[in-house]
């Protein structure tokens, strides 16, 4: 956590507090992101063995998990602009 000086007055040790807090908010969505995609990887992977154990599909292709991994950055990429304009935000 960062020390405030004595001196500096409300607004700025608020603002300090938010950014912090902003900060530390920015580490558990990422870290809620990462949780999410490994579950995610995890269902897919299970959900190809059913379907291939019934004899409907085959395993996942390339474009498939391709598709998955352009769908994952685009939320994390969302993720992160809604993050730093709340930085932005924080910090002004």
């Amino acid at each position: 956590m960062t020390k405030v000086p004595p001196d500096a007055d409300l607004s700025t040790a608020v603002g300090t507090v938010n950014l912090e807090q902003a900060l530390i908010d920015v580490e558990i969505a990422n870290a809620r992101v990462m949780d999410l995609t490994a579950r995610l990887s995890e269902v897919t992977a299970e959900l190809a063995r059913t379907k291939q154990r019934l004899g409907r599909v085959s395993p996942p292709t390339q474009s498939t998990v391709s598709r998955g991994v352009r769908l994952v950055r685009r939320i994390l990429g969302k993720v992160a602009r809604k993050v730093a304009g709340l930085v932005r935000r924080l910090a002004a």
